[in-house]
This record gives structure tokens, sequence and C-alpha cells, in this order.
């Protein structure tokens, strides 16, 4: 079978990269831009409105020993399996899932204790591929984080032999899509990895891993990528997802921090997942951070949709109900009313959800109506900054 994604209906903006799309991933054509639904945090008795999107995220991280032991262990293999179930069970039956399968494995060091990245073995390549292959809709191929972390003219030809493998694990026995992996590497990097991927192996769905990242600080790899897509051929006829980026500090006072990830979008990207990894930060931050005694309140962040700023959330701030979404799948009283700090930060987040999917949406029609005036509409947004609007307008046609 062809694992090249069909990509149709596709509109793009005449001032920046903002698009819509419809792809077809698996059995149903998904509309874009749009949010990818998480679920790990929703309640019982959530019900998320299923019209909103119809792409959902799930996330497994492995390390050395629990991939050993969920390929070895029955009951850790149906743990997992049961965890995927539980995930699409709170979903429409025509959703579309994404599984991230993301590998962590020990850092051994050398006689000089410098870190030496360790890629899989082709034992622990199949286990991964079991994994991504049976525990999703379509396969992704896994993540290696501290691998390509390390990424460098000298290894690079290790890791794209890391993916050929991930492929060839995939097609023994395949029925399903492949969307291929890419970390915020190098410009040259990222644009060898999308020739490999293109020419090589035939794939033309992406997902970027941001590792923790900013959208800002990767413009050149997004620009490379984008680029060559192009020069291939591909400016249309390709699906962006991107997963872990990073909106700013939010492990600060700064009471409100602009939304970059609906930014992206902007940026040409499809879909975005989730969050699965801290922001990267030195050695003296985590110092100071054992300091404090307000990280809970400084990391929950409620998303205005109309001014593009992921507010901090504090029960003393009354300024709260002036920016508090009126959309809102729960009314701001009723989660006060909630006892447990935890409690009321999964409800914010599944709120969070709702609004960036409203907004996904939105920006679909903007792209249709608007198609010469999307800057114009990101500068409407008061905390969207310049410079913001300045990376947006760069790849201007």
């Amino acid at each position: 079978m062809s694992i090249e994604v069909e990509v149709t209906d596709v509109k793009t903006s005449d001032d920046s990269d903002l698009r819509t799309t419809t792809v077809k991933l698996a059995k149903e054509p998904i509309k874009t831009p749009v949010k990818a639904i998480e679920t790990n945090d929703f309640f019982k008795d959530t019900h998320f409105q299923n019209n909103l999107s119809n792409l959902s995220e799930h996330f497994i991280s492995f390390n050395e020993y629990s991939l050993k032991t969920y390929y070895t262990d029955k009951k850790t293999t149906l743990k997992k399996s049961k965890a995927f179930e539980k995930h699409k069970k709170r979903l429409d039956d025509n959703t579309t899932s994404i599984t991230i399968v993301e590998y962590k494995n020990k850092e051994p060091k050398n006689e000089n204790k410098e870190t030496i990245p360790k890629i899989p073995d082709d034992e622990e390549i199949k286990r991964l591929i079991n994994a991504a292959y049976s525990l999703s809709d379509i396969t992704a191929i896994p993540s290696i984080p501290r691998v390509v972390r390390q990424i460098n003219l000298e290894n690079f030809t290790d890791f794209i032999e890391y993916l050929q493998k991930c492929y060839d694990n995939i097609q023994i026995r395949n029925k399903k899509k492949i969307i291929g992996y890419i970390p915020m590497v190098a410009p040259a990097f990222a644009e060898e990895l999308i020739d490999f991927y293109l020419r090589k192996l035939g794939i033309n769905a992406f997902y970027a891993d941001f590792d923790g990242t900013t959208l800002n600080s990767n413009a050149p790899i997004i620009d490379a990528i984008k680029r060559k897509l192009s020069q291939e051929g591909y400016e249309e006829k390709h699906f962006l997802h991107f997963v872990n980026i990073s909106y700013g500090k939010a492990i600060n006072d700064v009471g409100v921090l602009t939304a970059k990830d609906l930014l992206a979008y902007g940026h040409g990207f499809d879909s975005f997942g989730g969050i699965h990894c801290p922001a990267k930060r030195g050695k003296q931050f985590y110092e100071w951070l054992k300091k404090q005694k307000n990280i809970k309140a400084n990391t929950t962040r409620i998303l205005n949709k109309e001014d593009y700023g992921y507010y901090k959330y504090s029960e003393e701030d009354i300024q709260i109900e002036s920016i508090y979404p009126n959309d809102a799948l729960f009314g701001l009283n009723e989660i006060n009313g909630k006892t447990s700090f935890s409690t009321k930060k999964r409800y914010f987040g599944i709120v969070n959800l709702q609004q960036q999917a409203l907004e996904s949406i939105n920006l679909r029609r903007i792209v249709k109506e608007k198609s010469d005036k999307t800057i114009e509409y990101f500068e409407t947004k008061k905390n969207v900054k310049q410079e913001d609007i300045k990376l947006l307008k760069r790849s201007k046609k």
C-alpha cells in the first residue's frame, strides 16, 4: 500500500504560511488546522464536544527497563493496551489517533565522563515499533530525544540508519500510513531528513518534536523544512504535526504569556498535540526552583483565544474573571469551587484544550475568507508581540 497521506482542498494564505487542508491519515478525512485531543486528564464525566476535532494524540514513554518489561511481561503489555483503549473510548468513533512513542534510554558515559547518546538496538527498535504500530491508527516513528540533542556531522548517518530500521520494521506487516519523526536539529540536517523521507521512504506526513523549546528559537529550522518541501514539489501535499512546543517561561511570575502554540499555524503547521516534556532550563534555574513556594500557581495558565494570552491563575486575582472564556466547557465559579488545586488545574487544562480547538476551527475560516489579511488578524491579538509578527511575515510569498 502507498504510505503517502492524501492531502486535498489546500488553501494557503497570501501573507503568511497559515493554511487549511483536508488530510486523510486513516479512514476519516480531517480538516486542518486542527488541535489533537488528549484525554489523559479527562474526568470520568467529561463530555468533550466531538465536533471540535476528529484527531487525537496518545503518548507513551519508555526507558530501557520499561520497554523490555512492556514486551516480555503480559500484564504490562495489557496495561498499555488498555490505556490506549480507554483513550479511544473517550472520543468519537470517527477520530483518528496518533500515538507518539518516546524512548529515553540510559546515557552511558565514557572515561572522560562525557555523555554518549545510545541509539536503540535492533531488538529495542522491534519493541518500539510494536507499540507505535499496534497502539495507534497511524504509525509514528518513535522519538529518541536524548540521542537527537547531540546530533552532529559524525553521528547523523547513525540517526538516518535508525529511521530506516524503524521503517523496515513497520513494513514487515503494514496496513497503516506512516508519520515521520523530525526533531529540531540544525537546518542542514532538517533538509536532509525531509529529502530522506520523501525520496527514499515515500513519507509525506511528519511530526516535529520541539523537545520543550520555543517556536521563535527554531524559526531557521522551520524555514528549512518548509523550503525543502517546496523544492521537492510537496509545498501543498504534506501534513505537519508538532509536539512539545514551549510558549515561554511558565514557571515564573509573568502574568501573561503569548500563545506561541497557536502562532505555529501561521508558520505552516497543520495540527498540534501536547507537551510531554519540561522546558529546557539550566542548572541555576532548577536550584532556584527548589526554593519557590508558588510553583503550582505560576504553572497553571488559562488561554484567552481573543488576545492569544496564557494568563497565570490565582484565586485572589479578580482580573481572571475578565479574561476567562465565555464559551468555556466549565464555568469559572464551578472550577473555583473545587478544593484541590491539582483538580482545578485539570479542569483548566480541559478548557484550554477546548479553546485551542475552537481557535483552530476559526483559523480555517480566516484562511478562506481573509487569505490576504492573516497577518492583520494576528496583529489584532494584543499579546502577540511584534517580533512574532515579523517571523510570520518572513515566510510571505
